[in-house]
């Protein structure tokens, strides 16, 4: 019984691992194509061959985020820190990072940051909202 269990376990782990190395190549399809205004959820499914909806659910299940707010997250992070660490103009950044205008931008970055980009600017810390995310493979 117990060879039973630890075949069905050793299965399950290697299922496991398969699955966060599919996710890892996500995640490095998404922060190569971070800013394209294309990158939507066909775009990183393409090229790893599971159905959008397939790996959204597995995406969200190994992060605790679904893609669309991870991607969102990240666009935010990085533009944050563009904020601190650069004198670039808060419109250049925003259509940077994928946003149409600077008003769109300003609501977006508000609504994660609770501030205005110029504020966030003056602050003059980088606190990012959603690093890069890392996933370990089980033994």
């Amino acid at each position: 019984m117990t060879a039973g269990l630890d075949k069905m376990m050793s299965g399950g782990i290697k299922k496991m691992n398969k699955n966060l190395t599919q996710i890892r190549l996500a995640v490095d399809k998404i922060e190569a194509h971070l800013f394209d205004e294309n990158l939507d959820l066909d775009a990183i499914t393409a090229a790893l061959g599971y159905s959008k909806y397939h790996w959204h659910r597995m995406f969200t299940a190994m992060t605790g985020i679904s893609v669309h707010r991870y991607i969102q997250r990240r666009r935010i992070s990085e533009a944050a820190r563009r904020l601190i660490g650069t004198t670039d103009p808060i419109l250049t950044i925003a259509l940077d990072c994928g946003y149409q205008t600077q008003r769109s931008f300003a609501r977006q970055f508000k609504a994660f940051y609770h501030c205005s980009p110029r504020t966030y600017r003056q602050r003059k810390v980088f606190l990012p909202l959603q690093e890069i995310v890392e996933l370990n493979e089980q033994q």
